[in-house]
């Protein structure tokens, strides 16, 4: 029997977004507010863009490199960057990439993996919790293919943000 994960969706026929389970080839963020999935045997993919989620750390960049994309320090002298408990692995959003944190350096210095930061002033988002849906939608699947389901629909009516068209 094929399994499906049925999450409320409002901006779809009847209110649903079905999943078939067994055939989730990858799930992913595209973006601070979109995840990715991808099928097998079908070509593409669909996001699902979502709201209600916000930034656990947002700024400007006060100290940037002479010319764009030519420095992996985001700095900022009016962050706080330790006392707002940003550590390595959090997801830095700026100049629309998305990069990870190697380390964080001091109050106002945070070193990224990549060299993503603008010549001039840019606005940033720091999120510690970036792949929450997608580590939401994985455990939603995990949970329907342990459960002892009769019927082919697993449905799940928490998903923790508002599914946006």
């Amino acid at each position: 029997m094929e399994k499906f994960l049925k999450i409320s969706n409002p901006i779809v026929p009847g209110g649903f977004q079905f999943f078939n389970i067994e055939k989730v080839m990858d799930c992913k963020m595209s973006s601070a507010t979109g995840m990715l999935l991808k099928f097998r045997n079908k070509s593409g993919a669909i996001v699902i863009y979502f709201t209600g989620r916000t930034a656990d750390v947002t700024g400007t960049t006060t100290t940037f490199a002479p010319s764009p994309n030519t420095s992996n320090l985001l700095i900022d002298s009016s962050a706080t960057f330790i006392t707002d408990g940003v550590k390595k692995g959090d997801v830095v959003e700026g100049l629309g990439n998305y990069t990870t944190v190697v380390s964080v350096d001091s109050e106002t210095q945070i070193t990224l993996a990549d060299y993503n930061i603008g010549g001039g002033a840019q606005t940033y988002n720091i999120w510690s919790d970036f792949s929450a849906p997608v580590t939401f939608i994985q455990n939603a699947i995990e949970k329907a293919l342990q459960s002892k389901w009769t019927e082919p629909i697993y449905e799940v009516n928490d998903f923790p943000f508002t599914i946006t068209p």
